[in-house]
């Protein structure tokens, strides 16, 4: 299957199908960005309605019978909601039966994962989305997205602060704080070698339902539930520290509980407050001016905002979204000139052939990469024709950066059930090399120091620079 090509600007046209809230808002947005758009909804469905109310271009008919009238001869990018992973294999036929068979390159389809328990299943290879010919197809989570987000925007502005955190508090019983808490494990933790610290204010059958799905999740961080008290807000309080960065993933309700704890005075005592919000670009320009505590209300930062997560360049994969793409493009050059091979490394085949698994790997690397620059002092932005000073690792930043990215790689298998095993073995998920990064051999060691030498290379060819704290050209951090 030859790779797809990336349609130019000017040749781009969106599909997006599904029912959902989200569906309508993901469409809403690529028009609002001036991308070309349809969605395509169910008649009295939640989708329907919103797009009716904006006036977005929306047939109002089954996806199937859609694809039957029109086809996707003009579509180069297919977002689909599906309510279930039954009704994603019966669109993807349907679309497979649709499809110009003499276009010249495959449609990017972008798969919502229903639940977290079917995109584990996809990832797991448990659930098999045979590949086809016409389609590259890509699994993302809305909660993941927004939660890559916050890696984001916090490591974006800890570099420009005099300090940072070295600990979470979420507070929220949703899917998005549980997406938020794995990928703060999945960072891997300090650049001292230290785990994240993590408290989470969550209601008893949420804990419950996260030490099932993540047994090791409090292996790899320091993690503590607290169950909500009568006064949630005291229980708030009680664990402000300077170190601490607050999240609050509640919706509306986190919204008002940030109002409210910012007037009683204790956000000021956390390094940070992040609150996700669907326009939250919006919310950080207007929210210092509008507030009169907020001057003394600490570090608030609202993230998540729709024109990233469902934006041209995520679907398009430009900028920051390219990164992953390039990080396993160059170590796939790097292992082939070591003499691997793709036939014994799977994982050396090219971007669209390797399984989800495997994607999701390089964009938890992605995540990890812009993190641990921001450890050190930088900044990841596009490039925009500019060049940045060269990024500068002494031998005690690499081996502090090669260690985090052992541990980050030993959260992201431990928290995907792997194990520790002598011998490796994919199908039982056993691997040698998940011990602590002082056990493993020197040449171990030196790929993991190797990884952080090609980030400049790596941030080249997605178009982006890193630049430290006194050269972004901001301003300062919001007042604390």
């Amino acid at each position: 299957m030859p790779p797809p090509k990336v349609p130019s600007p000017q040749n781009q046209f969106f599909l997006v199908a599904g029912d959902s809230t989200s569906a309508a808002l993901t469409a809403l947005e690529l028009a609002r960005q001036g991308v070309p758009v349809k969605l395509v909804a169910s008649p009295g469905s939640v989708a329907a309605g919103i797009a009716i109310s904006f006036g977005l271009a929306l047939d109002p008919g089954s996806f199937s019978l859609f694809l039957g009238r029109i086809g996707l001869e003009d579509v180069s990018h297919l977002i689909i909601f599906p309510s279930d992973l039954c009704e994603l294999v019966l669109w993807l036929a349907a679309a497979e039966d649709a499809v110009d068979k003499n276009k010249r390159s495959p449609i990017s389809v972008f798969a919502a994962a229903p639940n977290p328990e079917s995109l584990a299943a996809v990832r797991r290879g448990v659930v098999m989305i045979e590949p086809q010919p016409y389609f590259f197809v890509q699994f993302f989570s809305e909660d993941e997205d927004v939660a890559r987000d916050f890696v984001f925007q916090y490591s974006g502005n800890k570099a420009r602060s005099s300090s940072g955190a070295d600990g979470f508090l979420i507070v929220g019983s949703n899917s998005l704080a549980e997406a938020l808490a794995v990928k703060i494990a999945k960072l891997g933790g300090l650049t001292d070698g230290s785990k994240p610290k993590v408290d989470w204010i969550l209601n008893p059958g949420m804990a419950q339902k996260i030490e099932l799905r993540y047994p090791a999740l409090k292996d790899i961080c320091i993690l503590n539930f607290h169950s909500p008290e009568q006064n949630p807000l005291g229980l708030i309080e009680s664990f402000a520290t300077p170190t601490r960065a607050l999240i609050l993933t509640e919706g509306s309700k986190g919204l008002e509980e940030c109002s409210t704890i910012g007037q009683r005075g204790l956000l000021k005592h956390f390094s940070g407050t992040y609150v996700p919000h669907s326009r939250g670009d919006r919310l950080n320009r207007v929210f210092h001016k509008h507030f009169s505590w907020s001057a003394n209300a600490g570090y608030v930062r609202f993230f998540g905002d729709y024109s990233c997560v469902a934006s041209q360049a995520r679907f398009a994969e430009t900028g920051r979204f390219r990164l992953p793409r390039a990080i396993h493009e160059r170590y796939s050059e790097a292992r082939m000139a070591a003499g691997d091979l793709p036939y014994d490394n799977p994982s050396l085949k090219p971007w669209h052939a390797i399984d989800e698994d495997s994607r999701q790997s390089n964009r938890e690397r992605a995540d990890h990469m812009i993190y641990a620059l921001a450890r050190l002092g930088y900044v990841v932005e596009e490039a925009r024709g500019q060049t940045a000073s060269p990024i500068v690792f002494d031998k005690e930043n690499l081996e502090q950066l090669a260690r985090l990215e052992h541990m980050r790689w030993v959260a992201e298998r431990r928290l995907a059930w792997w194990s520790f095993g002598a011998i490796r073995d994919n199908a039982l998920r056993r691997h040698p090399l998940l011990v602590p990064y002082e056990a493993l051999e020197e040449g171990e060691k030196e790929k993991d120091r190797q990884t952080v030498r090609d980030i400049p290379e790596v941030l080249r060819r997605a178009g982006l620079v890193a630049r430290s704290g006194d050269q972004t050209g901001v301003p300062p951090p919001l007042p604390r």
